[in-house]
């Protein structure tokens, strides 16, 4: 009983045509059944490339961030980097309290320099600012040290917020 589906089909059409029973119907409909599998064959394969293709996009981003976070636990990043400021003695041990820069001032001079490279807008939605990818909800470090969060991801842009107020870094195209 090991005869599959197709070699079953072709059995019945031959029985068909030798008793005489309008084999040729049975025979269209048999090649008519194989050009319709063969279609529907046809019409996976592009969807199982994009969706290969989409796996590979994420763990790419999956990796750039593992590779981020082993940086910065590393303390490499400029934010570990010890500051003084006037009064303060590093020699001592005292850090200083960095001097926040006016926070108008400097969101505006992080994204006239930030780079968005890459929105995707699957689920979930990532962003690459700078060479480095967020997720909704997660945080860029500003290079003082401060951080805003992705707060919307469109197909335009994204928006940053940071002490409550809302900044645009829109796709440049």
């Amino acid at each position: 009983m090991g005869m599959n589906k197709e070699f079953l089909v072709c059995l019945v059409c031959v029985v068909l045509i030798g008793a005489g029973w309008g084999g040729q119907v049975g025979w269209q409909r048999y090649q008519v059944a194989q050009k319709k599998q063969a279609a529907e064959k046809a019409a996976q394969v592009p969807l199982l490339k994009a969706r290969e293709q989409m796996l590979a996009q994420i763990q790419q981003v999956k990796e750039s961030r593992a590779g981020d976070d082993h940086v910065a636990a590393a303390g490499t990043s400029p934010a570990a980097a010890p500051t003084t400021a006037p009064g303060g003695n590093a020699a001592a041990g005292k850090p200083a309290a960095p001097t926040p820069a006016p926070e108008d001032v400097e969101m505006k001079d992080f994204l006239a320099h930030a780079r968005l490279s890459s929105i995707l807008l699957g689920s979930p939605k990532i962003v690459v600012i700078n060479k480095k990818s967020y997720e909704e909800g997660e945080e860029v470090a500003l290079p003082s040290g401060h951080r805003a969060k992705v707060s919307e991801i469109r197909e335009d842009g994204v928006t940053l917020t940071r002490e409550g107020r809302a900044y645009q870094l829109l796709a440049k195209r």
